[in-house]
């Protein structure tokens, strides 16, 4: 029997309470924005959101590798060399006695926060002068550019102080700590939700909004360091200690990150400059218009994730244990659930919205429904090869970014040849494209060969079902569409 307790302590059921106590307050939100504020204000509302979305790619695929290695600690690793596990062969394992190098770990702790330091320079530096040019047209049409510029520069302040307490956030998950970052998340979503309400009732501005972002930002990473030494009491150090920067650490850190940070800036990190660069194409009201629908696919696209990314921790124990048929039918059953979530919820969404807008007489529209159904496809593809690709790095051997960075190179290629001409369709043209070229395909066949089974079985057994349902569905939305 599924009880409230069991709700709490499950990663999948606590994501969802996460991202249910997010999006229902955007969802409360939503009306007072799209009615209170001009299109020009709403555009650049959601391109804020959109570059917070892009600072996770100037990581560069740290905080993935502090989780896995977290992860590593936990089942046992003493040294450097247990960090390297499954570098020589996908099917190696770890080789430890199972109990946890603390001393180690303090050392694994102590090179992220000098690592996140330098990280959070490198992010000031970027957003400063590149990300500012490339969003500078929408910050001067805004109703007050003056007022964007200030929310602009507490977007950079809050963006690099989150960088830096991303470490926190990582070896809790890394040590199987999901469900209490979720049940913590869950309260200060619900907080910053009430201050935002209470900003656009009485007294609406861009600039109290994406203060009171980041301020429940800072208190998010202040509550994550507390739960941390709380929880896990044997990081603390003692004052007897001295603990170094670890140069092996940071070694056996760097050739897995850059390989994981060049898959993340081609796959997310391209698809978050869409919106930045649609914005020097397009007028503020279409712009408001994608970045708005953009913004609950990305809904739709959180709430899907929970089956899948919130069990990567236990996918990677079962990978060193060695357990792969165990981990296959696990990874499969989570993969279907996301994607059937994923599709139900998009055409939930697609069906409904536009009434929901003309209802409150919005100031911004939904895109149409042959958009949306684009943006759904190229969606559904790239998270099957993202998933996969998840699925293959669980044994360490993060040899995806050669392809990913090619599908990354074809996706920009595309976008900046065919944005002029087919303006919003451009992107998940460009999407779809450039995955069926080569990531799509090459991503199912590691993660499938790493896990003993071939396509032929994995397709008749699991894929053919949300595939199925995508169809279904497109035909239905177009057909609800045509009759409303």
């Amino acid at each position: 029997m599924l009880t409230f307790k069991k709700i709490l302590d499950s990663p999948t059921y606590s994501t969802w309470m996460n991202l249910f106590s997010k999006y229902f307050t955007f969802f409360i939100i939503t009306p007072l924005l799209l009615t209170k504020f001009s299109a020009n204000n709403i555009a650049l509302w959601y391109l804020f959101g959109t570059t917070i979305a892009f600072s996770g790619v100037l990581d560069f695929g740290f905080a993935q590798t502090l989780i896995r290695y977290s992860s590593f600690m936990k089942a046992g690793a003493q040294h450097t060399n247990d960090l390297l596990f499954g570098k020589s062969s996908p099917q190696s394992l770890l080789q430890t006695t199972g109990s946890t190098n603390w001393f180690f770990f303090k050392e694994l702790l102590h090179t992220y926060q000098r690592i996140y330091l330098l990280l959070a320079a490198v992010a000031s530096f970027l957003l400063i002068f590149i990300v500012t040019f490339l969003i500078k047209k929408t910050l001067v049409q805004s109703a007050n550019s003056f007022e964007a510029y200030l929310a602009w520069v507490i977007t950079v302040v809050g963006i690099c102080l989150s960088m830096f307490g991303k470490r926190y956030d990582s070896i809790l998950r890394g040590m199987d700590f999901i469900s209490l970052i979720n049940r913590w998340e869950t309260l200060l979503n619900l907080l910053l939700g009430i201050i935002h309400i209470a900003i656009l009732l009485l007294r609406p501005s861009i600039t109290y909004l994406v203060l009171a972002t980041h301020l429940i930002t800072v208190l998010t990473i202040a509550k994550k360091r507390h739960l941390m030494y709380q929880y896990i009491p044997q990081l603390k150090r003692t004052k007897k200690e001295k603990i170094n920067f670890n140069k092996g650490i940071f070694l056996a850190s760097w050739e897995p990150t850059w390989k994981t940070g060049v898959i993340i800036s081609s796959t997310q990190g391209v698809s978050q400059l869409s919106g930045m660069i649609l914005s020097n194409v397009i007028p503020p009201a279409a712009l408001a218009s994608y970045l708005f629908s953009q913004k609950l696919l990305h809904a739709c696209n959180q709430f899907s994730w929970a089956p899948f990314y919130s069990k990567i921790p236990q996918f990677n124990q079962l990978r060193m244990k060695g357990k792969i048929s165990e981990l296959r039918q696990y990874t499969f059953s989570s993969l279907n659930k996301s994607l059937y979530i994923l599709v139900t919820l998009t055409f939930l969404v697609g069906i409904t919205i536009s009434k929901v807008l003309l209802l409150i007489k919005a100031n911004t529209e939904f895109v149409t429904p042959s958009v949306w159904i684009l943006l759904l496809l190229g969606t559904f593809v790239d998270r099957i090869q993202a998933m996969h690709g998840q699925i293959f790095m669980t044994t360490n051997n993060i040899k995806l970014y050669i392809t990913s960075f090619f599908s990354g190179a074809i996706y920009l290629a595309l976008l900046l040849l065919t944005i002029r001409t087919f303006e919003i369709y451009a992107i998940p043209i460009a999407l779809i494209t450039s995955n069926l070229v080569l990531n799509f395909w090459y991503n199912q066949k590691n993660s499938l060969q790493s896990l003993d089974t071939n396509f032929k079985e994995y397709f008749l057994s699991f894929l053919y079902k949300p595939i199925f349902l995508m169809i279904l569905g497109s035909f239905f939305l177009l057909g609800i569409s045509y009759l409303w």
